[in-house]
């Protein structure tokens, strides 16, 4: 079995991870990294041994390169994703995959028909208390399914939205905090709980200078008829306090809680014994700056040794399942401005 030769495109805060778990999976191997900043080039290109590239097109051009793992900033990914399939190279996205539900479902359908592999990095679905209140869920053990919610309440500093070549905060560049921080758990709620099929909602920036929100509640409906709500910010004082979602059935409650989804804080269900010895992720920590989500990059690339080489798994992440929660970001930015309840479509395109 050949090893697939990857290249990671943007050296910033994420990329590491992505190194770190190319670098541990059998039958990958990185073979170049790209960056527009010189310096990260030159560091990247003496710590991992590769060549160093400027422009993903040159990228594009090498032979070796099988896969190329796009972790720039949000609005690059779709204009990236495309060249890779024009070039015939597979490709994985960090998130959000675009800033349009449809582009997502287009992108999804392109390499499907090409014959080519496209892997989305909603990370999160991989903790260990996520997988096991999936399985109870899609087991039924809950039966119908009557609240779900989330609580999303984060920590960005001023520091975090500043500096030369910052897109955070930039309504053109990363389209708004719910597709950076909030698609993750948005992605969750949807999983646990079912399609969201109406939004009402109101999105404010209170305690940061930027373009784009800092605050978001919403009023959800999801197509089993069981309802939602939504609670998101950026503002809480100092650091991260939770991400948690809770889904309440007729027989059984499941509230995942910690800083990031990361741990089972209550688990009530008729007949299912709470899973005992699961391990818990802690988020990514960046230098103390923030924190952010549970890395489990590795389960990522797993899936995609397992699915391109191996051919024994389909791809975990799809473009078109996380189309879903870019779907009702899009409602909940509509709704904040029309002031009316919004419609997310079916398939979760607009």
């Amino acid at each position: 079995m050949n090893a697939l030769g990857v290249a990671v495109i943007g050296c910033g805060h994420i990329a590491p991870k992505h190194v770190e778990a190319i670098r541990a999976t059998p039958g990958l191997e990185l073979r170049a990294v790209c960056d527009v900043d010189p310096e990260k080039r030159r560091e990247w290109a003496g710590k991992y041994s590769v060549p160093a590239f400027a422009e993903l097109d040159l990228v594009l051009e090498r032979e070796e390169i099988d896969l190329v793992s796009i972790c720039t900033p949000n609005y690059l990914h779709v204009p990236m994703a495309r060249a890779a399939l024009a070039a015939g190279k597979h490709a994985l996205v960090e998130k959000p995959v675009a800033l349009r539900a449809a582009e997502a479902v287009e992108l999804d359908r392109a390499f499907a028909a090409a014959g080519l592999g496209l892997f989305v990095v909603l990370q999160v679905r991989f903790n260990p208390a996520v997988v096991a209140a999936l399985d109870a869920v899609r087991a039924g053990a809950l039966g119908r399914l009557y609240v779900a919610s989330l609580a999303q309440r984060w920590n960005r500093r001023a520091d975090y939205f500043a500096g030369p070549g910052n897109w955070h905060g930039v309504k053109e560049l990363e389209g708004g905090a719910l597709y950076t921080q909030g698609v993750h758990y948005i992605d969750l709620l949807i999983e646990l709980a079912g399609p969201i099929v109406e939004v009402s909602a109101q999105a404010r920036t209170l305690a940061h200078a930027i373009e784009t929100e800092d605050a978001a509640v919403a009023h959800l409906v999801f197509a089993s008829g069981a309802l939602g709500t939504l609670e998101f910010t950026l503002d809480v004082y100092e650091r991260n306090l939770e991400a948690s979602v809770s889904v309440l059935g007729e027989t059984g409650t499941i509230v995942l809680g910690g800083p990031a989804a990361n741990d089972i804080a209550l688990w009530n269900v008729r007949g299912r014994a709470r899973p005992e010895g699961l391990a818990v992720v802690a988020p990514n920590e960046y230098g103390g700056a923030y924190a952010g989500s549970p890395p489990n990059h590795g389960a990522i690339y797993a899936n995609i040794a397992a699915h391109l080489l191996a051919k024994t798994e389909p791809i975990a992440v799809t473009a078109a399942s996380a189309a879903r929660s870019i779907a009702v970001i899009e409602a909940i930015y509509e709704s904040s401005r029309s002031g009316r309840p919004v419609a997310v479509r079916e398939g979760g395109v607009r």
